[in-house]
């Protein structure tokens, strides 16, 4: 278990002028190793640096779940995760600032259902059954999205995530080198709109 406190920090018009934030308080839960092949990991955010949205997530607070999940591990390189997992589709190649912001928050997507992942020898793939996109079945935050996906933006419609199914694949070719292919295919329930 542990924790780490974040805040942002905005410039003001001149040098003594800036002030924080949207502070948070994150904690952390991951195993250290002795369940043998069982493991899990989660991620909790308190505040308004959460990186979350009350009025589009479960809690109706600035409080997420970011990830919880459990896995087994079949052998050494076959896992299956439940629970709110990131989803294997367009990995991140970039910066998370602001790189994510350009993959419109594909590369940390989080959403709740169950996961494949294997190894063959230069070849990774996964595959993925996503029942939705956040624990409330109204829900459509997913944490990091910059509001990308389902949030409501101004005269945009809202949508929450459906059953989803994820396939993707990864070559290894060289150290340091991989080339990619994800598909990703679901459905989407409209909340709202104008």
């Amino acid at each position: 278990m542990s924790a780490g406190v974040w805040w942002g920090y905005q410039n003001g018009a001149n040098d003594a002028s800036g002030e924080f934030l949207d502070p948070a308080l994150i904690i952390y839960g991951d195993d250290d190793g002795s369940y043998g092949p069982w493991t899990f990991s989660s991620e909790v955010r308190f505040g308004r640096g959460a990186f979350t949205d009350p009025e589009n997530n479960n809690s109706g607070d600035n409080f997420t779940v970011h990830k919880a999940w459990i896995s087994y591990a079949f052998s050494e390189n076959d896992q299956l995760i439940v629970g709110k997992s990131q989803v294997p589709f367009g990995w991140k190649t970039a910066n998370f600032w602001p790189g994510d912001m350009l993959q419109g928050g594909y590369g940390d997507q989080m959403d709740v259902g169950l996961k494949y992942s294997g190894k063959r020898d230069v070849f990774t793939y996964d595959l993925a059954l996503y029942l939705q996109d956040d624990w409330g079945s109204t829900s459509t935050d997913t944490s990091d999205d910059n509001g990308h996906w389902g949030s409501a933006a101004e005269g945009a419609e809202t949508y929450h995530k459906g059953v989803t199914y994820v396939l993707n694949l990864d070559w290894s070719p060289l150290q340091h080198h991989t080339f990619g292919v994800s598909y990703q295919r679901g459905g989407f329930t409209r909340l709202s709109g104008i």
